[in-house]
């Protein structure tokens, strides 16, 4: 039997919507509903429903979780909110999903809904991940684990309590997994009574604080800066290691995060020799089938292994360059850094692109920034910009994964949203750059600065392009050490 605990504060508006969404589930089912003392109709809306009803005067939710789980019976444990509710047989599709894959938790991907603004936000599209888990909250409070494996939810958090508890949970067993359907809804309303907590940065801090110190896990607090270096190609790694180990980023006060999908462990093994340089180090390799180039495949491979380095962040910027990218200056983040100090959400540099295959007289073209543009409501269209005259910082709808900085609050004001636009012309930087002009963000580009998008011809010697010279470069294939 699965135990469904339900808390609820001044939610008569919403906990008969998610009451009925659970009673639709055929799973074998207790639901307990922990009402913590809510001043409107709760309790006579939660009456006319089969459910098990307590009200306590906790004013705290996590007591309530506790109380809940202290009056429960079940194998299985859901935890829900009672504003939220269920798209899917949440308790059906977990159960079975635990049971057939001999899990101990998981948990469903969701939406955030925010019915005044009539929208709908998917998320939390990551695979669960232990490491992940450690930097930040990485799972919400709905999941549903294995009553062995329940952990008391810790009262003293005002929020982070999710985060609490799966590390708790973790402590005994990683034996889970992210469900691959999306089953319920968050709802975002006025009513919430924590909202004043959440949005208090202090309190947010002071429980993040919290929670690192109860776990013994690595304060990043004192770092500024983080570094999300994706690598899929090992043809490319010579160059990029070099220029990463001779950039004038401060080291000593950098994060630097590389998420690796080569077959080999050239990366993980050079990037690790280098520990010592970096204020800290992580690595992520990810395993699995090597991808097809094809463009629909190769999007989700980049948008995927980017919000996985995007989740590891825990400082307040972050640059992203791409392991086929070579900044001409060395100094190139540190003077990004300083668009953004004005609010500005993401600084870029201007890429320039060569052909995948080299011809007789081709050109180079810049592609560093976009123009948008929507036809019919539909179709998206790329329109590469040339630099002005003098070479200045410029507001553009977006660019590319090349070279770019960012603050991380903007991301997770989309909540590092993946979403695969239909009738987009070109490849995953028109997909980044309609992102960007949808959620509004500030965006800027130092035409100042430069970078080289390299290319492989198909004897696997790669082509380049020097922007000052505007000289076309073929260089053989690079030495291959040992070990790689």
């Amino acid at each position: 039997m699965i135990s469904v605990i339900i808390t609820a504060h001044n939610q008569a508006p919403f906990i008969g919507e998610c009451l009925e969404s659970f009673l639709k589930d055929p799973a074998k089912k207790e639901i307990i509903v922990v009402d913590d003392n809510s001043q409107d109709d709760t309790e006579q809306v939660v009456n006319k429903y089969p459910v098990k009803y307590y009200k306590v005067k906790y004013n705290n939710a996590d007591k309530s979780r506790n109380y809940g789980f202290n009056k429960s019976k079940g194998q299985f444990i859901q935890h829900f909110d009672g504003d939220d509710y269920l798209t899917g047989e949440l308790l059906t599709e977990s159960r079975k999903f635990l049971i057939d894959n001999n899990l101990d938790f998981c948990y469903s991907p969701f939406s955030m809904t925010f019915p005044l603004k009539m929208s709908r936000l998917p998320t939390n599209e990551i695979e669960f991940n232990p490491d992940l888990l450690k930097l930040q909250s990485e799972i919400n409070t709905i999941g549903m684990v294995r009553r062995e494996y329940w952990r008391k939810w810790d009262p003293k958090l005002h929020c982070q309590e999710d985060w609490d508890f799966w590390l708790s949970v973790t402590k005994n067993t990683t034996n889970g997994a992210r469900l691959p359907k999306r089953l319920w809804e968050y709802r975002i309303h006025d009513f919430q009574k924590s909202d004043k907590k959440m949005i208090n940065s202090a309190e947010r801090n002071k429980d993040r604080l919290y929670v690192r110190k109860k776990h013994n896990l690595p304060d990043f607090s004192k770092i500024d800066f983080s570094l999300i270096i994706m690598v899929s190609r090992e043809v490319y790694l010579s160059r990029l290691l070099d220029w990463v180990e001779k950039c004038s980023i401060d080291k000593k006060n950098t994060h630097l995060i590389i998420v690796d999908h080569t077959k080999s462990n050239y990366a993980f093994r050079k990037f690790n020799e280098q520990l010592g340089k970096w204020a800290t180090i992580r690595i992520k390799k990810v395993y699995g089938k090597r991808l097809a180039v094809a463009n629909p495949i190769r999007w989700r491979r980049i948008a995927g292994n980017l919000n996985l380095g995007l989740k590891m962040v825990t400082t307040k910027y972050y640059g992203v360059l791409e392991d086929d990218t070579i900044p001409d200056d060395r100094d190139v983040y540190n003077k990004l850094i300083k668009t953004l100090k004005n609010g500005n959400d993401i600084a870029l540099v201007e890429a320039v692109e060569i052909a995948r295959q080299s011809q007789p007289g081709i050109n180079a073209s810049h592609i560093g920034a976009w123009d948008i543009i929507e036809r019919n409501g539909k179709m998206i269209t790329a329109v590469s910009k040339t630099p002005p005259s003098d070479l200045g910082i410029e507001q553009i709808s977006g660019s590319g994964f090349y070279c770019y900085v960012g603050r991380i609050e903007a991301v997770r004001r989309i909540n590092y949203i993946t979403t695969i636009y239909k009738g987009i012309s070109g490849g995953p930087d028109i997909l980044f750059a309609k992102i960007l002009t949808d959620f509004g963000w500030k965006c800027f580009i130092d035409w100042s600065l430069n970078c080289t998008h390299l290319q492989v011809e198909p004897d696997g010697s790669i082509l380049e392009f020097h922007p000052n010279s505007y000289e076309i470069i073929i260089r053989k294939k690079p030495f291959r050490r040992k070990y790689d």
